[in-house]
């Protein structure tokens, strides 16, 4: 198991990785709908202490343009945060 990663958090843990591992391997674009598919899959798993910070790159992702970068910014760092304290592996 994950350090610091409970039952609650396995599975949007797992998500994320797979996510930013495909992205590593070019198997995933941005952009395309197989993505989006795919935060939102992560989002409908996100524990409620970055629930609020996931939305915001959802969102972000489906209409770019009008997205507020700050908030953008502050959300990624608040989900990075959060995948570093309770999904890193030992």
């Amino acid at each position: 198991m994950l350090a610091g990663c409970t039952d609650e958090t396995a599975e949007f843990c797992d998500l994320t990785d797979d996510l930013e591992q495909q992205a590593e391997d070019e198997e995933l674009e941005l952009g395309t709908e197989e993505f989006q598919d795919r935060l939102d899959e992560i989002a409908d798993e996100a524990p409620d202490e970055i629930e609020d910070d996931v939305d915001v790159i959802v969102e972000a992702s489906e209409d770019f343009e009008n997205a507020d970068p700050d908030e953008v910014t502050e959300a990624s760092e608040n989900i990075e945060e959060f995948i570093e304290e309770n999904c890193e592996e030992d």
